[in-house]
């Protein structure tokens, strides 16, 4: 039996994957927790959940901010909120204080010298270290310093690890994640929600505030989807 279901919910992801790829670009863009039924045959049915990636704030590269605020809203508590938001911050090795996690603008000179360059007293600086993302996967919240398993419960549906840039999609972001994003006001949502709401993501008024939040938000999808299956019935 277990053999067959894993089987089947294999078969799910599938047929959620091929439908995935026959929507349109701008309908991929808008998924948010979009239910389908999945007829696989045989008597089994499952349905999936869809949901394109980047509407969720991605913990590698996400603002300082951003993450405090939703871990603070989505976590229940501001004291573990802020407390989990300052670990994400050490294992990225992200200052804790926003203001000078901010790069500092580079002089003529600074700009003009290769890494690992000798200084003016003659002393190479040192090289920076290359390393990949602190986070695999939003599970790994759980193995950081006072992670408490019912808070980060609260928080991983509201996170991913995915989108690069450290931007969200505004057409699939949750509600908690909009709200989250520093300077963004309930006028400016209202917008957003306009603008998903019409499926125009190129109306002047939507495009306004992302022009006065260019790091932080972006009205275009990407490759990368969150598939959730569920059998309903089969296989016996």
């Amino acid at each position: 039996l277990q053999l067959r279901t894993e089987l089947a919910l294999r078969s799910g992801f599938n047929v959620a994957a091929a439908r995935l790829w026959a929507m349109k670009p701008e309908e991929q863009a808008t998924l948010l927790n979009v239910e389908r039924k999945l007829d696989l045959g045989g008597g089994v049915v499952a349905t999936a959940v869809m949901s394109e990636a980047t509407g969720r704030p991605d913990i590698n590269t996400a603002d300082a901010d951003l993450l405090r605020n939703l871990f603070i809203a989505a976590g229940g508590s501001e004291a573990a909120g802020k407390n989990l938001a300052n670990a994400v911050l050490d294992a990225r090795g992200t200052p804790r204080d926003a203001a000078t996690a901010r790069e500092k603008p580079k002089t003529v000179a600074d700009a003009s010298k290769p890494p690992g360059a000798a200084d003016e007293n003659g002393a190479a600086a040192e090289r920076p270290k290359q390393r990949g993302p602190a986070f695999q996967t939003p599970l790994q919240l759980q193995t950081l310093p006072g992670a408490k398993v019912e808070v980060i419960n609260r928080i991983l549906p509201f996170v991913g690890v995915v989108s690069k840039a450290g931007k969200v999609n505004v057409f699939s972001a949750p509600a908690q994640v909009l709200e989250a994003v520093p300077g963004l006001k309930r006028n400016d949502i209202a917008v957003i929600q306009r603008a998903r709401a019409t499926g125009d993501a190129k109306s002047e008024t939507l495009k306004a505030v992302l022009e006065r939040f260019p790091e932080a938000l972006t009205a275009e999808g990407s490759r990368a989807f969150i598939v959730r299956v569920t059998l309903v019935s089969g296989p016996d």
